[in-house]
């Protein structure tokens, strides 16, 4: 499995302070239930972390870099917000199991290889309660850059690719058969392909809702 986590204190785009706006959907079903336990996974600087902080869920925001969660302890401590902080690896997370009610991993696993994947998906099963959701993001087969090649192939569907902070990182890419396939562990409640535009690129990407079954 390849292991390398970004450097935060090289990015200068704002863009990762916003929330997705796909992520306003899933903070108003969910805010709708009782129990509101959140893991973000691959929470970065903690666009989606503090966002449902501020809506009264009890979150807990994981990355494997160091420098991205001094800097949502930052932002919690000026809008005293309560955040649990861990740093680690999303294919060995240190929670027991059934832990949350809710799983976000936006854009986060998949920077890694097939290895890696299939270890953090049982993962976020595992630490999932029963009939507790979670919202994920994939790397679409139809994105120019797995198109063209644009990095260096390591394996199959698995592109190393130069990342924002400069370093080089594993990008998995999949398609719509190849999601049933990960996934056949969790009921697809909903899969939606996104092309998104971003600073002149073209990205696709698809989000997934999932919900794990009740054993």
């Amino acid at each position: 499995m390849i292991e390398k986590a970004w450097n935060w204190n090289n990015i200068t785009s704002t863009h990762w302070n916003e929330p997705s706006e796909d992520i306003y959907y899933y903070l108003h079903l969910w805010s709708e239930k009782r129990n509101k336990k959140l893991l973000d996974l691959g929470a970065g600087i903690g666009r989606h972390s503090l966002l449902f902080a501020k809506n009264g869920f009890d979150v807990t925001a994981f990355d494997f870099s160091k420098e991205g969660l001094d800097k949502i302890e930052n932002f919690a401590d000026q809008l005293n917000l309560e955040i649990d902080l861990v740093n680690g690896n999303m294919n060995r997370l240190p929670f027991a199991s059934q832990s949350f009610d809710f799983v976000v991993a936006y854009n986060s696993i998949y920077h890694t290889d097939y290895e890696g994947l299939i270890r953090t998906i049982y993962e976020i099963r595992r630490v999932l309660k029963a009939n507790g959701e979670a919202f994920v993001t994939m790397l679409s087969k139809n994105d120019k850059s797995f198109i063209d090649g644009s990095g260096s192939l390591i394996a199959e569907n698995t592109l190393m690719k130069k990342e924002e902070d400069g370093s080089i990182l594993p990008h998995f890419f999949v398609d719509e058969e190849y999601i049933y396939k990960l996934f056949k562990s969790f009921h697809i409640i909903s899969l939606k392909q996104i092309e998104e535009f971003h600073e002149d690129k073209t990205f696709f990407h698809y989000a997934i809702h999932l919900r794990k079954g009740d054993a």
